[in-house]
């Protein structure tokens, strides 16, 4: 019998045919012209209204976004959300139109939900994350996490291999009224060998924020407001 092999994060190649599929916008373009196609689709399943305008409302890579305006998406960008209400059986958004359609994916302390009337989240934790590009851990596949309840009281610190460096996080459930920031560097000084992190490295990027936690919210769509991500309490800690 022939037998089969299935490999997760091959270490060569990484991505390519014979690795990995690509699935990020930083690895290639391809991601940006997937997008370009779904929402082609979501076009067609609504009738293709004319025109359909996709507000950006976060920070967004400006190469995915010329990707997307090369199929005949309308971006706005730079314009912040500050308000809607409902135009007959759709939204009027400030400073930019109507649409029959809002998707809130704007964080976890969304303004679109605010103004539709959807669900919040309430529940968080408070993450930063290193990633050293070019290094490499001694066991690169493991995923290292580590439970401290000095470091990481109410989650965990974790290490792990990707394919161009290292990541390092270090997250807490956050509480607003004792909140503080996670001590990553004295993390990484206690956990550093024991995860095979190499000596003296400096962070090339660092990621910080918070990060909800308690589940999906209740009321993540009415009236064609729909709430995604961050902003719906759908997300991944280690890689948001």
């Amino acid at each position: 019998p022939t037998e089969r092999r299935m490999r997760i994060l091959p270490s060569e190649p990484p991505i390519g045919p014979r690795g990995d599929f690509v699935t990020s916008p930083h690895v290639h373009p391809v991601f940006g012209r997937l997008v370009a196609l779904a929402v082609r689709r979501l076009a067609g399943d609504l009738g293709d209204p004319s025109p359909l305008r996709i507000a950006e409302i976060e920070a967004h890579e400006r190469w995915l976004a010329d990707e997307m305006r090369r199929h005949n998406v309308d971006l706005r960008l730079g314009a912040s959300f500050t308000g809607c209400e409902r135009n007959g059986s759709g939204w009027r958004v400030d400073g930019v139109g109507d649409t029959a359609f809002l998707v809130g994916a704007d964080g976890a302390r969304s303004r679109v939900a605010k103004h539709c009337g959807l669900g919040e989240v309430r529940d968080f934790l408070y993450g930063i994350e290193y990633e050293f590009p070019g290094a490499r851990l001694a066991n690169p596949d493991a995923l290292h996490c580590f439970i401290s309840k000095r470091f990481a009281p109410g989650y965990i610190g974790w290490l792990l291999q990707n394919p161009t460096g290292i990541q390092a996080g270090l997250a807490l459930r956050h509480d607003a009224a004792h909140a503080r920031v996670p001590d990553i560097d004295e993390f990484l000084l206690r956990v550093g060998v024991a995860g095979g992190l190499p000596r003296l490295l400096k962070p090339g990027h660092v990621r910080a924020g918070l990060i909800p936690c308690g589940g999906p919210v209740r009321d993540i769509a009415r009236d064609g407001a729909i709430l995604s991500g961050d902003a719906a309490g759908i997300v991944s800690p280690v890689t948001a």
